[in-house]
């Protein structure tokens, strides 16, 4: 948020400068006006801290698409949880990998057949995960995302619109910082274990919280 601020603070001190001999006295205020709006709009941002939050996606590696995308969990610094398992994943297909068959789907809905149980508050449709992804982000701090590894987490919430920053809504995030990145640098300090949920993309989310905390401890993050 600094950088755009700075850049137009610098514009208008250069028009200041460049104007002090012949500007009309309503130009002078229109001037003093806007460097006061960017100097409230500074100190709102340092008194409101960005929204920490994040982020684990389930899904199946080979199926780039959102019929391989499985599950999706976000919860923020406050404990905000958000969790969506996909109506229209490939099912099928993810029944047919030996990983996501012994690991993931048995922590999904499931019905008494063993099938997606369409009928859970967690499933949901594409359209309505779309709905919900955007209200969470929604907020009037800006957000910091992080995950673990988050690269393709990333590239799965963004399938939710294609991939075209043009639909996708400006209030979700294009970058993320990766928690595994700043634990390298943190020099790789022991993490808690997680001992349950594993695979479970809220579960995962929250755990990516309990390290990033751990970071924070250290002075890193």
């Amino acid at each position: 948020m600094s950088f755009p601020y700075d850049d137009l603070a610098d514009l208008i001190d250069r028009a200041t400068q460049f104007a002090e001999g012949g500007a009309t006295v309503a130009a002078r205020m229109r001037l003093a006006e806007a460097r006061q709006l960017i100097n409230d709009g500074l100190r709102a941002a340092e008194e409101q801290p960005a929204r920490r939050v994040y982020l684990d996606c389930e899904f199946l590696p080979a199926l780039t698409t959102t019929g391989g995308f499985v599950s999706i969990g976000l919860t923020d610094g406050q404990g905000r949880d958000w969790y969506a398992v996909n109506a229209e994943m490939d099912f099928a297909a993810v029944m047919a990998n030996p990983f996501q068959r012994q690991h993931i789907v048995p922590l999904l809905p499931l019905d008494a057949s063993g099938a997606l149980d369409v009928s859970h508050p967690d499933v949901k449709s594409l359209s309505q995960i779309r709905d919900e992804v955007t209200a969470y982000f929604d907020t009037e701090s800006g957000t910091v995302l992080y995950a673990y590894y988050g690269s393709n987490d990333l590239m799965r919430l963004h399938s939710l619109w294609n991939h075209d920053w043009g639909v996708m809504p400006g209030v979700v995030p294009r970058w993320l910082d990766d928690l595994k990145a700043l634990a390298v640098r943190a020099g790789n300090p022991p993490m808690p274990p997680q001992t349950t949920g594993i695979h479970h993309a809220l579960h995962d989310a929250r755990h990516n919280r309990v390290m990033h905390e751990v970071l924070l401890s250290l002075g890193h993050g």
